[in-house]
């Protein structure tokens, strides 16, 4: 349970963190900030960087079948639930955008065949 509270306030933690962070540099450019900059900053700090907090493989590295189902009996979820969670909601994240890439690409090419 320890381990499970530990890996989601490292994961909200970080997310901040990279927003405060990415948003003092660009105070420092004095540039506006551009959701895809914002974007690939956290990708870069949570694949590419080793920051201060591990990416969730590592985190669950080495939890047995029966910690990752526990559960503390007040309703609360196990560590795999919440694991599963976020590879879910990333994946679809992912694919979403993916999808909104193409869409976009199509659009774009429409319109220059319409001009």
């Amino acid at each position: 349970m320890k381990r499970m509270i530990a890996l989601g306030i490292v994961l909200i933690g970080a997310g901040l963190i990279a927003v405060g962070s990415y948003s003092q540099e660009q105070k420092k450019d004095e540039t506006p900030a551009k959701l895809k900059g914002i974007l690939l900053e956290q990708l870069r700090s949570t694949h590419n960087r080793k920051e201060w907090f591990v990416d969730a493989m590592t985190a669950v590295n080495g939890l047995t079948p029966e910690q990752a189902s526990w559960k503390d009996g007040k309703g609360n979820h196990s560590a795999g639930q919440l694991a599963y969670h976020l590879v879910f909601w990333n994946r679809r994240s992912l694919a979403n955008s993916k999808a909104s890439r193409k869409q976009n690409s199509a659009e774009i090419t429409k319109r220059r065949s319409i001009a």
